[in-house]
């Protein structure tokens, strides 16, 4: 993805005190075009007191996308912290595609993804750093018609070099989703 955004909104709030309904959810909106023209990345920075409405807005936004527009979710693990209902997706829904990089995700997003009949596309499985570099080099393979596996290794070889460890250290934070 391009480092520039396409267009951004900022909002402001004050998280430190208690969720407010007027208080917007996010504070800041980020628009990324790749270069290529194939995709746009639609960014939004939650609020950290808004992590029920931003896993709620997740989840709503992963069962509408269609199979060619995927969702991520990179931060927080807000479901190790709240009870989010999950839609449940019509039966002829079409499977959409997720990314979740935070803490743990494998654990607290695979069944809720399976009944939204979403297909996890990259997910973790300890506790980790969940930068964004990580998905930039997932969606490049993604783009590409990469699979499961060519994306975990993009994934690990990316996190390996960020955190600088070996990339079979860094294979051991996301699960091989192609079984």
């Amino acid at each position: 993805m391009d480092s520039q955004p396409t267009s951004s909104e900022a909002k402001s709030g004050n998280s430190s005190k208690p969720p407010n309904p007027r208080t917007p959810t996010f504070c800041v909106t980020l628009k990324f075009k790749h270069h290529t023209g194939k995709t746009t990345l639609t960014a939004h920075a939650y609020r950290g007191d808004r992590m029920r409405d931003c896993l709620e807005e997740f989840y709503t936004t992963t069962r509408d996308a269609g199979k060619d527009d995927p969702v991520a979710l990179i931060g927080h693990n807000g479901m190790m912290d709240n009870i989010v209902t999950i839609p449940q997706a019509p039966v002829d829904d079409e499977a959409s595609s997720a990314i979740v990089l935070g803490c743990l995700s494998e654990g607290h997003f695979t069944d809720p993804l399976k009944k939204m009949n979403s297909n996890p596309l990259l997910l973790t499985r300890s506790l980790m750093y969940p930068g964004s570099f990580i998905l930039h080099d997932a969606i490049e393979v993604w783009l590409n018609n990469g699979s499961k596996a060519q994306i975990r290794e993009a994934a690990a070889k990316a996190y390996a070099k960020n955190q600088k460890i070996s990339i079979k250290g860094a294979r051991t934070v996301f699960p091989d989703l192609s079984k």
